[in-house]
């Protein structure tokens, strides 16, 4: 399941009294003599006509540049320190002559590194006024992978010292971006759009000395969000933005549907599926696809679905 969808949905299913899960009335139409399900608006996407905006917290919401060098200070003071105007890699360890990698990435392991970062100026009220607007907010960050168990922990607490308990249930945390849908992604990784998907989101970088060389839209002050992100009408909800209003391109493969499953000498139960899918009634420009995934089967499934 996507990291940003809820695993039930307002509204998708009731319960009736013999205790069988049946979808509401309103989601379920007539088409072509049968019926089929509505499509399900997620309220994590597109619900209604909000924007779905995804924040990073590092050097973006979090100030992690002044946590390093009040840190590095305290613990590597033998070390020359780079001052923020002078970095030119995201990755600080870059920043630094080879002999100094270990303490620097060292640093971020200081308990209490991460839940005591001060705020960016104006991050935690641009991102409240985003939520007050109507706008999905989403913080997607990724944990530090040498100190994995304790980021993680210290980011959720950050989260409700400066924001609140509530705002808890909107942390992502993944060290791939691209697999989070949305409108936007403010962050200041400058190649957060490279990963195992191609983004939904547009990148919008905020500014540092180490992303300079990024195009795109760009984030300078919290101040500026909604200039930035676009004009006053695209993010007041007053405007529609579902994708799945519009069919335009809705599924460029030509694929409207695919049943994936697993296999390891699973015979009987692949010839009773395959046999299941070939009598649903589909509309005539209805196209769907059957991927079989054979883990080195050795019963006759082969033959089944070549059949």
């Amino acid at each position: 399941m996507a990291p940003n969808l809820p695993s039930n949905p307002k509204g998708l299913s009731s319960t009736t009294p013999d205790g069988l899960v049946a979808p509401p009335a309103a989601k379920v139409q007539k088409t072509e003599g049968f019926s089929v399900m509505a499509e399900a608006k997620p309220e994590h996407y597109h619900a209604g006509n909000k924007l779905t905006i995804l924040v990073d917290m590092d050097n973006t919401l979090c100030d992690w540049e002044g946590a390093f060098e009040a840190c590095m200070k305290a613990k590597f003071p033998e070390v020359a320190l780079v001052p923020a105007e002078g970095r030119l890699n995201w990755d600080i360890s870059k920043d630094y002559p080879a002999a100094a990698a270990d303490k620097v990435k060292a640093v971020s392991g200081t308990p209490g590194f991460f839940s005591e970062m001060k705020a960016v100026e104006g991050g935690v009220e641009a991102v409240k006024a985003m939520a007050a607007a109507g706008h999905n907010v989403l913080l997607v960050t990724a944990p530090d992978p040498n100190f994995y168990t304790q980021c993680s922990q210290e980011k959720y607490e950050w989260v409700e010292k400066n924001l609140g308990a509530e705002w808890k249930a909107k942390v992502v945390l993944t060290r791939d971006k691209t697999t989070v849908r949305g409108d936007f992604l403010i962050d200041d990784k400058p190649h957060c759009d490279v990963g195992a998907l191609e983004p939904e989101w547009a990148h919008v970088v905020f500014d540092q000395t180490y992303n300079r060389q990024k195009g795109g839209k760009r984030l300078s002050s919290w101040a500026a969000w909604k200039d930035v992100l676009g004009v006053k009408a695209e993010l007041d909800c007053a405007v529609s933005r579902n994708p799945r209003a519009s069919q335009e391109n809705l599924y460029p493969n030509g694929i409207n549907f695919s049943c994936v499953f697993p296999s390891f000498n699973q015979e009987s139960i692949v010839r009773k599926t395959l046999a299941g899918l070939v009598k649903q009634k589909i509309k005539s420009n209805f196209k769907f696809e059957v991927v079989i995934v054979d883990n080195n089967s050795t019963d006759d499934i082969d033959a089944i679905y070549k059949k």
